[in-house]
């Protein structure tokens, strides 16, 4: 069986809209301050031709109305004024990851119009442009490998859609606009499987720059042909581990065609929850793409790419090896792919001057360990929490000069999510001194009343974070003793 996959990894950056000055928002289930219908028309591309997947959408003459938010959205949203210069800062993230995926920067370069007239666009159009080409990304699947990345592009996001009935589509204009970038890969995988890992490894050197996260800011679109069969563009896999499961259903059908003797015919198909998949339209041709005219050509000068070079982000590979000294697989991996958690443990170390191997793991567990427990009993994103260590690394210090205790680290940070201030909570968990702490015991046993047995149990339990547990243990056979 003579398989070939490619893939095309979107991914959104986190900065303001490509094209305005809007912010990036994403709502949810919010009422819009406006709603706009439009029917879309098909037009011709750069060589005059109609493209034939704008011909399938037109054909089924839906009305489209796009939700419309203030705090985000504005005329360039709606198509009633001509786009701004493009967003530098998303343009410098691009240019990031091209360098980071070793591809060749264009010295120039134009925005281009992409026909799309399903609704997703209220144009009509996707305004994108080729930023790079002939890059490389290097992976392990049954030893050392590489794939090569033939374009790179920096597009702006559709529009959200949010129901379709009665032949009338709802699109949201909040995620309209966002800046996106497009990898390529060329289409020399062979093993559905191995399109999985490709997708994570592009992932991870992703992840290393400025770009959004969660569900939907990222997602792989698959192209896939059998030998004797036709070229089929899946879209919208979120999930990486269904892009196995996708590949191989539609390879499956593919195969069972052939053996019948029956013609298959590029496509769209999307990919659903359960692997499945729907078909959309024909797959699209190169007439349906024509220059923006309302922006001029941009420029990329050679000095910016030399600056934006000087200062690339490590990657998870150089991260992990900087992390080495942990000795602790589970703090590496998770510090290595989460940049947002080793940027928080890198600025507590380097600014509390942690040299202390031993003390760098504690505060690796805390940023690891802690988020993630804290994150699962509070139901709070991983995000506050990180500011909230960051912000209050204080506590931290106090801690490894033994102010406060290891265990009381996590009630602290709790204590300050619920709104309190490290400042009202320290005194409350601070460190008992042995004569003190002794005193707190007595006073707690007179008052408790607790059964011999129990008495070491149930003062670990009450000064635990006070103290380490076996002082606790000490002073309470002390304490029985006399």
């Amino acid at each position: 069986m003579n398989v070939k996959i490619g893939l095309e990894i979107h991914q959104q950056l986190n900065t303001k809209k490509l094209f305005c000055n809007c912010p990036s928002l994403i709502k949810e289930n919010e009422k819009p301050d406006l709603v706009v219908k439009r029917n879309l028309f098909a037009v011709s591309g750069e060589l005059g031709d109609i493209d034939i997947a704008a011909l399938y959408e037109l054909e089924k003459k839906k009305n489209y109305y796009y939700y419309f938010y203030k705090d985000c959205c504005c005329l360039v949203e709606l198509d009633e004024t001509p786009p701004l210069p493009i967003n530098q800062e998303a343009l410098k993230i691009a240019i990031q990851i091209s360098l980071l995926m070793n591809a060749k920067i264009f010295p120039l370069t134009q925005v281009m119009r992409k026909i799309v007239i399903d609704g997703s666009d209220v144009s009509g159009f996707q305004r994108t442009l080729l930023l790079a080409k002939d890059g490389f990304v290097d992976y392990d699947f049954n030893g050392k490998k590489r794939i090569k990345i033939k374009s790179i592009c920096l597009e702006e996001e559709a529009a959200k859609k949010i129901k379709e009935e009665d032949g009338n589509v709802y699109y949201g204009l909040d995620r309209y606009g966002i800046p996106l970038v497009e990898i390529a890969t060329e289409a020399s995988i062979k093993n559905p499987e191995e399109a999985k890992v490709v997708a994570l490894r592009i992932g991870e050197i992703l992840r290393a720059c400025n770009v959004k996260r969660g569900i939907g800011t990222i997602r792989q679109d698959l192209n896939v042909s059998v030998e004797g069969g036709a070229r089929t563009e899946i879209k919208g896999v979120q999930e990486p581990k269904l892009i196995p499961v996708v590949l191989k259903n539609e390879i499956e059908w593919q195969m069972e065609k052939i053996k019948k003797g029956e013609k298959i015919f590029e496509s769209v198909k999307k990919a659903n929850e359960d692997g499945s998949l729907s078909f959309l339209r024909p797959l699209p041709s190169s007439a349906r793409m024509y220059p923006e005219t309302d922006l001029p050509l941009i420029k990329i000068d050679k000095k910016l790419i030399e600056e934006i070079k000087k200062n690339l982000p490590l990657t998870s590979e150089e991260i992990r090896k900087r992390l080495e000294e942990l000795e602790n697989k589970d703090f590496i991996e998770s510090l290595a792919k989460d940049r947002e958690k080793y940027e928080v443990y890198k600025k507590i170390v380097e600014e509390l001057k942690i040299k202390n191997v031993e003390e760098k793991k504690f505060v690796a567990s805390i940023i690891v360990n802690y988020v993630k427990e804290i994150k699962r009993e509070k139901e709070i994103e991983e995000k506050i929490l990180l500011e909230v260590i960051e912000r209050n690394k204080e506590m931290i210090k106090d801690c490894l000069e033994g102010k406060i205790t290891k265990a009381a680290i996590k009630e602290i940070i709790k204590k300050i999510v619920e709104g309190k201030s490290y400042k009202e909570v320290k005194e409350e968990f601070r460190v008992y001194s042995k004569e003190e702490l002794k005193n707190k015991i007595k006073e707690f046993l007179k008052k408790e009343k607790i059964e011999k047995p129990y008495i070491i149990q149930e003062a670990i339990k009450r000064f635990k974070f006070n103290a380490e547990i076996n002082l606790i243990v000490e002073t309470v056979k002390e304490i029985m003793e006399e």
